[in-house]
């Protein structure tokens, strides 16, 4: 099965989890959502940021090389928002052009592949992308992940991804 949009196909959605659901971010009304998985998520692992839904409203407000209607994907089994990813491209200082891929999983909801179908989604449309733009510039396919991630760092691991700072 695949969740289609008006600009076509999303995201596969063959995963065995009885009323999972992706969809692009939808506007101003996914932010609360968006903001209570960040927290869970951050607790879960012990990070004492808290992020508002003022924060994350600038944030979108005010991106650069990001359409959040094509570059989020919001997981959802029924109506709760379970995961929600994003990707994005910048150029560093020091020569590189970055195509980053970002993702939150809820911690009740993680190691049941939508991570993973998340990533797989993003990596393709950042490859899209870098192979359609002129490189002046080394192009690099990153993420963050907190160590304490112990399921992102493997799932980042068997996809060939290498730490390269701490």
């Amino acid at each position: 099965m695949t969740i289609d949009t008006d600009r076509g196909p999303l995201l596969p959605a063959a995963l065995p989890i009885p009323g999972l659901r992706f969809r692009p971010y939808a506007g101003e009304q996914d932010i609360p959502a968006m903001v209570e998985l960040y927290r869970a998520v951050n607790q879960d692992f012990g990070v004492p940021e808290v992020w508002s839904v003022e924060q994350e409203r600038n944030e979108l407000a005010n991106t650069t090389h990001i359409e959040p209607t094509q570059d989020f994907i919001h997981a959802f089994v029924k109506d709760r928002l379970v995961a929600t990813s994003w990707m994005e491209w910048a150029d560093t200082t020091d020569g590189q052009r970055l195509y980053r891929s970002r993702g939150w999983v809820h911690p009740e909801w993680r190691r049941r592949g939508i991570g993973a179908a998340m990533l797989a989604r993003n990596e393709a449309r950042l490859t899209t992308l870098a192979t359609a733009h002129e490189h002046a510039r080394t192009p690099a396919l990153m993420t963050w992940l907190e160590d304490e991630d112990a399921g992102g760092l493997a799932l980042f691991a068997a996809r060939g991804y290498q730490k390269v700072r701490v």
